[in-house]
């Protein structure tokens, strides 16, 4: 098998084995909601996958459970920060190049 197709496939039972434990770790919080342990795995399965929103949710959660832990609030700080940068980033204006003028001799 040559490289590439290698690298696709590992990606792709890595993501597969991360929606089968964010999938788990769903379920455990369906049954106990302040579950720290679930909590902070599918905190982390959500920030390797790269769903901020969906890492927001989950740590306000364990933000309100652990309101004493400066960890969490910081973490949760930061996300806040990067999702408003994004929808700064979102809000500007596309501008169209100019053409450089040429100068004539």
């Amino acid at each position: 098998m040559n490289e590439p197709a290698a690298n696709e496939k590992a990606a792709q039972s890595q993501n597969a084995q991360l929606a089968a434990e964010e999938k788990g770790y769903a379920a455990v919080l369906q049954r106990e909601p302040n579950n720290q342990t679930a909590l902070k795995g599918l905190i982390s399965i959500r920030l390797r996958r790269g769903d901020v929103a969906g890492t927001r949710t989950v740590l306000a959660q364990l933000v309100k459970l652990n309101p004493t832990e400066r960890q969490y609030q910081e973490l949760l700080e930061a996300i806040d920060k990067q999702i408003a940068d994004t929808q700064k980033v979102g809000t500007l204006k596309t501008t169209t190049p100019q053409q450089p003028t040429q100068k004539t001799k």
